[in-house]
């Protein structure tokens, strides 16, 4: 029985610990998703999202919203370069695309900032050089109205008013230069803004030509300078001219846009490579789940299985032994009858009493003997009984840990359950670039929900387990109870065992004086069996020996019975 309890107690501890050994499986395929690969996914997306936005902070810049849009394009910069660092920590395979990555992601930052090339540079200069256009043109315009003013002929006025014409559509063209489409289109607008810078000189000539054409104050002379050397200089000086400005900054515009698209296109790549991990980290939870399950619940049932096993003999055994401790009482009470015919036999026989007198000494002392066996025997299934019932009540700590171990398994399901709604919810937070991740976390808060709902149909097996395992050690402690009932009967019989073999060895010295009597007075025995038959001796005896044969009561008794016939005796 003790060897049976302790395979239970060591099946018990196995369920534990591969319980606990699959659950830190569990968890750890569960902290791989939620520490490594949606960690990963949420750097991709963030990475994703600041690279595109550094191409929409330049073209907002490009666009005059200049308010904090440079502060703004450094921290996206920045947010970028930290999440492509730490993707490489989590990411070693991915190195070579995360460094090319990186070294795009600067050339789009040298692009912007870049203190004479960079985007926000060449703005800044094209709007400062537009103002100086602007002035420009709003300085001469009047000028020329005063020379329009003052020409009486028809071909002077006008050739004048053909010249504020051209020099006003010069102005226009350096505008429709900024919006071009294309090099095609801006070398088109070039060639137009030449031809009328051409026109205007023309047109100039034609009033100095004209014998009627007015110039007041050589005006013409002064118009003519301010185009060679104020107006067109600012559009079409090198470096610094407004076309210049414009083609430079075209052709970072162009740059940036390139290498904003190695970066997405990386890391689309890359993600692809996490979602693949990701979707093998979530078979694994999903397989270490349903192996958690079958395992936990065949050890259960092994568990009950082994505790039934060791319950059967367990009881078998305290049957055997009632079994034993009836047939010493029958035994007994066979002994105590054999010790009232011996006694009954001491009335006809000196000599057959002395006999008789050993013979009951001999069969108590066996009989003491064998009750004191039976009570050590009782004694030892006693502890053995205590024993059963210490191993269940360690049993039923053992589901008490089990039931921990459950809760645990709860607590991880709810908090995955949580990163899951967390996850969907930054997901929708991303748009259309989430939506696959909204996915992925969606399976983790189902795998979540299935582990929880597991959780709960095993504990309430642990909880039957527990239950029948408290109705064993109650039916334990009855038949404990009963053990040390038999166990004091049998101390008491074996007191009564001691007595009579005392008042046996005490009867057989009075034996030995009534045979020595009996035959110093051997003529006297004759006379005395006529009066044991006149007085009715010969039916007391008759009567005292069919008393005995029905009488079974305690064997403390039998003393009293002997002295009774010994007075016979001697009467």
């Amino acid at each position: 029985m003790v060897m049976g309890f302790a395979v239970l107690i060591v099946l018990c501890t196995v369920v534990g610990v591969i319980a606990v050994m699959q659950i830190n499986s569990l968890n750890g395929s569960i902290t791989e998703l939620a520490e490594h690969d949606m960690v990963s996914m949420d750097y991709i997306i963030e990475s994703k999202y600041h690279s595109t936005n550094l191409v929409l902070l330049i073209h907002k810049y490009e666009d005059g919203e200049t308010e904090g849009v440079a502060g703004n394009f450094t921290e996206d910069y920045e947010e970028v370069v930290e999440h492509l660092t730490d993707l490489k920590i989590k990411h070693p395979d991915n190195i070579a695309d995360l460094n090319t990555i990186l070294s795009s992601a600067s050339d789009m930052n040298d692009l912007a900032n870049d203190a004479t090339t960079g985007i926000f540079f060449l703005m800044d200069s094209y709007w400062s050089v537009e103002g100086m256009v602007d002035d420009a043109e709003g300085y001469i315009q009047p000028i020329i109205h005063t020379l329009v003013a003052a020409q009486n002929d028809t071909w002077a006025i006008a050739n004048a008013t053909l010249l504020s014409y051209y020099i006003s559509q010069q102005t226009l063209e350096s505008m429709e230069y900024f919006d071009a489409q294309d090099a095609a289109e801006r070398t088109e607008r070039r060639a137009a803004f030449d031809s009328l810078g051409m026109d205007a000189y023309m047109a100039m000539q034609a009033i100095r030509n004209n014998p009627l054409g007015q110039n007041p104050g050589d005006i013409l002379t002064t118009i003519q300078t301010w185009h060679n050397t104020t107006f067109e200089p600012l559009l079409t000086a090198t470096t610094t001219g407004l076309f210049d400005i414009m083609d430079l900054l075209e052709s970072q515009d162009l740059a940036i846009e390139v290498e904003a698209k190695i970066v997405y296109d990386l890391l689309v790549v890359i993600e692809a490579d996490v979602r693949a991990e990701t979707d093998v980290g979530i078979r694994a939870a999903d397989a270490t789940a349903a192996t958690s399950l079958v395992i936990v619940i065949v050890m259960i049932v092994i568990a009950i299985i082994s505790g039934i096993v060791v319950a059967i003999p367990t009881v078998k055994g305290i049957m055997r032994v009632t079994k034993s401790m009836e047939t010493v009482l029958v035994a007994g009470s066979e002994a105590s009858i054999n010790v009232s015919n011996i006694a009954t036999e001491l009335a006809a026989s000196a000599n057959e009493v002395n006999a008789a007198a050993e013979e009951i000494a001999s069969t108590t002392q066996e009989v003491s003997q064998n009750t004191q066996s039976q009570v050590n025997s009782l004694v030892a299934i006693n502890k053995m009984a205590n024993d059963i019932d210490a191993h269940s009540r360690d049993v039923m700590k053992s589901t008490n840990d089990i039931n921990k171990i459950m809760d645990i398994i709860t607590g991880i399901s709810e908090q995955t359950n949580l990163l899951a709604l967390n996850a969907s919810i930054e997901a929708g937070r991303a748009g259309e670039h989430g939506r696959g991740f909204a996915v992925v976390a969606d399976e983790v808060r189902k795998l979540a929900e299935e582990s929880k709902n597991a959780v709960f149909e095993t504990g309430d097996k642990v909880s039957e387990i527990t239950e029948r395992i408290e109705t064993s050690v109650d039916l334990i402690g009855t038949i404990t109870e009963d053990i040390e009932s038999v166990t004091a009967a049998g101390e008491e019989n074996s007191r009564a065992m001691e007595g009579i073999s005392s008042a046996s060895e005490q009867q057989t010295a009075s034996m030995e004086e009534i045979t020595s009597t009996a035959n110093k007075l051997g003529s006297l025995a004759e006379d005395l069996k006529a009066k044991l038959g006149e007085s009715g001796g010969d039916g007391k005896a008759k009567e005292a020996k069919g008393k005995t044969e029905k009488q079974k009561k305690p064997l403390v008794k039998l003393s009293k019975v002997i002295r009774k016939k010994q007075e016979e005796v001697f009467n």
